[in-house]
């Protein structure tokens, strides 16, 4: 029973731990979906550089957009609950809301220099 309790506060550790390495790393790289269809747009589509260029968006941003998954938290419930038949509205409602920020971060970007 002893052992149970320690493999089972390490793994708790070990997830909390592999959380906090893996959040800031997934909004770094966050806007790469948009990055690469503007890119591929252009025909200039170059991965390295679509990477770098998401990193560099997202300095001093990711609190935003936790803050902005945060607020769409309620509708992936309702898209939850309803078995996913709201997704017909709800996810395209959704995919507006990161695009609308993606612009607003490349408006922000472009003006601050």
């Amino acid at each position: 029973l002893m052992t149970f309790g320690l493999y089972f506060f390490a793994s708790l550790i070990l997830m909390i731990v592999g959380n906090i390495l893996y959040v800031p790393q997934h909004y770094a790289y966050s806007q790469v979906e948009f990055l690469l269809c503007d890119t591929l747009d252009l025909g200039q589509a170059k991965p390295r550089q679509i990477l770098k260029t998401s990193r560099f968006l997202m300095k001093g941003y990711k609190f935003q957009r936790f803050v902005l998954d945060l607020q769409l938290l309620p509708w992936y419930f309702l898209n939850w609950i309803t078995f996913g038949i709201a997704s017909f509205s709800i996810l395209p409602y959704i995919q507006n809301n990161h695009i609308f920020f993606y612009r607003a971060l490349l408006a922000r970007k472009r003006r601050n220099g």
